[in-house]
């Protein structure tokens, strides 16, 4: 969640990277461009410079998200590798 400290007031949030080492044929910024096509904007981008070898993408969840949006979201994904994407939930 990011939050000011109180959970109830928090966005619930999820970034993922493609996992070290894995090679899946497409970059996240690849991704991003496809989901852009699709009327997603889910940027990809480095971190610091200290890890700017690292690319992520996040999704912040706004509030009355439902299933639904899940539901149609996902056919986007179909078909990848799930096995070379590393998914970090801040949720609680």
């Amino acid at each position: 969640m990011l939050a000011t400290g109180e959970p109830s007031e928090g966005i619930p949030a999820v970034t993922w990277s493609i996992k070290y080492g894995a090679d899946p044929g497409y970059t996240l910024f690849d991704l991003a461009d496809r989901l852009r096509v699709r009327g997603w904007q889910v940027p990809a981008y480095t971190l610091p410079d200290n890890v700017s070898d690292i690319a992520v993408q996040r999704i912040l969840v706004r509030q009355g998200a439902t299933t639904d949006l899940d539901r149609f979201c996902w056919p986007t994904f179909a078909g990848r590798s799930s096995t070379s994407i590393s998914i970090r939930s801040t949720c609680r």
